[in-house]
């Protein structure tokens, strides 16, 4: 192990909510413009109800996302993933001696890249993906932030 002070990786959610701005200012854009402007072979009350569609799914994607923190701690030996929402959080801790391997795989959208690890017992849990962490096509930085990883964890 490389160092022994604990290493965290947290995604920042600036990016989606950025994302979930946009769609709300458009959907509230749509609705403005279908009650004032009215549209070409549309009623304002459709022009409307798809305004606030959008307006709603901006909310309920606010409402519903979700942080993630990755730390490994060479201390205590152990890689934590912590899942921060409005609603709560959850913490999987994994011991070093149970953790395998760190691989990049394909996530299944075939655009973007998971890291995951593989147990000693097989099952397979994704740390992180690209897209998560707002390097959806980079495969060069997912491989330097499996790696930075695996020094500590020590595989």
């Amino acid at each position: 192990m490389s160092d022994a002070s604990p290493y965290r990786i947290a995604t920042s959610p600036s990016k989606r909510l950025l994302l979930l701005v946009g769609v709300a200012v458009v959907g509230v854009l749509e609705g403005a413009a279908a009650v004032d402007f009215g549209r070409a072979g549309m009623s304002a009350e459709v022009g409307l109800v798809m305004g606030l569609v959008l307006v709603v799914l901006a909310i309920v994607g606010a409402l519903m996302g979700r942080r993630r923190a990755v730390t490994v701690d060479p201390g205590a030996e152990t890689l934590t993933i912590e899942d921060t929402t409005h609603f709560g959080s959850k913490a999987m801790a994994f011991p070093f001696s149970d953790i395998r391997e760190l691989s990049i795989d394909a996530a299944p959208d075939g655009d973007s890249y998971d890291v995951t690890l593989r147990l000693a017992t097989g099952k397979r849990v994704s740390i992180f993906g690209s897209a998560f962490l707002g390097d959806r096509h980079d495969r060069v930085v997912m491989e330097e932030r499996r790696r930075a990883l695996a020094d500590r964890v020590g595989l």
